[in-house]
């Protein structure tokens, strides 16, 4: 999808990359370390991918909460997957 910004390379920072999704930190001064896992194919919504890869996405997820929780510390994290203005499968991993 020639049209959708999240299957171009990346102009974020990119963090781990496999042959499946990225990781990148958005750089947002109020939010130090956000993150967000976004899935290379062109996919819409979780239920459109096979459960293993239901799983995998998130192991990829709860892998990053955990790193930032870790590195950070903070009183909150935030996992958030919307798609209502990119519709392509990614979530956030948003530390408050």
């Amino acid at each position: 999808m020639s049209q959708c910004p999240l299957c171009l390379p990346t102009s974020q920072d990119l963090l781990w990359q496999d042959d499946f999704c990225r990781v990148v930190l958005l750089h947002d001064a109020d939010y130090p370390a956000y993150c967000r896992v976004e899935l290379l194919a062109h996919v819409k919504e979780m239920t459109d991918l096979p459960p293993a890869d239901r799983a995998r996405t998130m192991k990829v997820v709860f892998a990053v909460e955990t790193a930032v929780r870790e590195v950070i510390q903070p009183d909150k994290i935030n996992l958030a997957s919307l798609g209502n203005k990119t519709p392509h499968m990614h979530w956030h991993v948003l530390p408050r």
